[in-house]
């Protein structure tokens, strides 16, 4: 079972996607049960 946690502030990051070249803008955490997944 994979543990899940919750980030406590908000962080934000604009700028431009990498192979599509538009503006884009990312926040997390976003919706429950969804968001990155690291693996460490």
């Amino acid at each position: 079972m994979i543990k899940q946690r919750t980030i406590k502030n908000t962080i934000k990051a604009t700028g431009i996607g990498l192979h599509t070249g538009k503006n884009i803008s990312y926040s997390v955490p976003g919706l429950p049960n969804s968001g990155l997944f690291l693996d460490v």
